[in-house]
Parts: structure tokens; sequence; C-alpha cells
């Protein structure tokens, strides 16, 4: 780079680009050149610029957020299946399908005096132990699926983000040429300097 070229671009930039809001919420971008042609393609690349720069930024803002819910997803998937294996387990261990269901089934058949089989003293004595464990297990896995789906839900908002390419302007009007060039009316210059 030449000593102070980035002075000459600076005034260059500010000479031949305006850049403004208007009344509409927009943004309206005037670039000025010899070559109306080579200003059209200044202003198309100063847009398409200032997109990917907002793009790259967003996605690298939202790559750290899927990261992070990409981590807690696995967290919670290893206490689902924690949980899982542990219900199984005791259900396994003592017979016990539907422990509500047996529960009511087995303390009537108990109440009218009915003895037990072998099967059914297990399942007693499984609901007895590990009735109350298994509710609070059960009740742990609804809150864990519950959360597992929210976050699932923005992990997969933030995949969308990331691996798509949006744009993040709209145009109201396109970069045009101008129908003419932009020079002094020479009547009303000859008309101020005769007067």
């Amino acid at each position: 780079t030449t000593k102070g070229g980035k002075a000459l671009f600076n005034y260059m930039f500010i000479e031949n680009f305006n850049i403004a809001p208007t009344i509409y919420e927009s943004i309206e971008i005037n670039v000025k050149d010899v070559d109306p042609a080579f200003a059209q393609k200044l202003n198309v690349a100063l847009i398409q610029n200032t997109n990917s720069l907002i793009r790259e930024s967003k996605k690298a803002i939202v790559g750290q957020y899927l990261a992070n819910t990409k981590k807690v997803i696995a967290v919670q998937s290893q206490e689902l299946d924690s949980i899982s294996k542990s219900i199984l387990k005791i259900k396994t261990d003592y017979d016990l399908i539907d422990p509500d269901y047996q529960a009511k089934y087995l303390s009537k058949q108990i109440s009218n005096g009915s003895s037990l089989n072998e099967n059914g003293s297990k399942q007693v004595k499984g609901i007895k132990e590990k009735g109350s464990e298994l509710r609070i297990l059960k009740g742990r896995i609804e809150s864990t699926l519950n959360s597992y789906s929210q976050i699932k839900i923005k992990n997969d908002s933030y995949l969308l983000d990331v691996s798509g390419d949006m744009d993040y302007y709209v145009y109201v009007s396109k970069p045009n040429l101008q129908d003419k060039n932009c020079s002094p009316v020479r009547w009303i210059i000859v008309m101020i300097s005769s007067l």
C-alpha cells in the first residue's frame, strides 16, 4: 500500500458514495462515477459485501449457540438413557408392567382374601419397595423429555440458520443506470452569467 492510500480511499469514498436513511426505514445508496455502469457495479458490490459480512457474523454467533445446544442435548440424552435403564431394571426385577394398574388389581385380590401366587407376591414387594422410586423416576424422565424437546427445537432452528444462506437485504429498487448523464444545464449557466 502506498503512503496515504487509506486517506485517499476515505476521501474518494466520502466524495462518491452517499448512504442515507429514508423516511421509510430503508437505506438509500448513491454512487457517483464517470462510468455509470461501474457506479452500478460498485453499488451492487457494496450491498453484497455488506450482506456477506452480516451473514458470516451471524453464522459465527449462531454456530456458538449450536455447539452449546449440542452439548446440552448430549447430556440430556445420557440422562434419559440412565433413567430409562433404572426404570427398566426395576420393572424387570419385579415383573412390573403398569405399576399403578397392578397395584389396584393386587390390592383387590388381597382385599377379597385371595392368596397371591409367587409372581403376585413379587409384584407386591416391588410396588411397596420401589413404587415411590418409580414415580420419582417417571417425573424425572417427563421433565427431562420436556426440556430435551425444547432444546431440540432451538438446536434445529440454529442448525437452519447456520446451514442456510439467507440474505439480509431487500431491494426497494435495484441499482439502476441513469438514462442520461447528469451534467449542469447550460442555458441556466448562460442566463446567470449574463445577469
